[in-house]
């Protein structure tokens, strides 16, 4: 039986210390830390490692604000949303399915047959979900 929810290092790495669009300038860094520790293969300490270095991209950069007008910080911000919740699901999900591997999981398992839903909490953090499967 799956938990309803699923803890993820201390809660997933943070979207951002605050709300609003991120600088364009973290654009590479959050590229890097995907390509370098999210790959096709991972498993749990390349999920930490992401973790870590997204949390480094907006320790950083933590009094930094990006430009409304800008599309390149929109990009940084879509950018920053969907490598934090990747790497929370990712890390919560303890089997490979699909292009999803996990090094240390390298086999299905029928209790993972759901879907994750990744929630970003008030603070910016990512949490995940279990939701029950259902007809496609």
């Amino acid at each position: 039986e799956l938990p309803d929810r699923v803890e993820t290092d201390g809660g997933g790495p943070p979207v951002g210390a605050r709300a609003g669009v991120v600088p364009a300038a973290w654009r590479p860094d959050i590229r890097a830390a995907m390509s370098r520790h999210v790959g096709v293969l991972r498993d749990e300490p390349s999920l930490a490692a992401a973790g870590e270095a997204l949390r480094a991209v907006t320790s950083a950069g933590a009094g930094e604000v990006g430009d409304v007008g800008n599309r390149r910080s929109w990009e940084a911000t879509n950018m920053l949303t969907v490598a934090s919740a990747v790497v929370a699901a990712a890390a919560a999900r303890t089997e490979s399915r699909g292009c999803h591997r996990r090094l240390d999981h390298p086999e299905p398992r029928d209790k993972w047959v759901r879907h994750l839903d990744v929630l970003l909490d008030p603070a910016a953090a990512a949490g995940v979900a279990v939701a029950p499967t259902g007809p496609a």
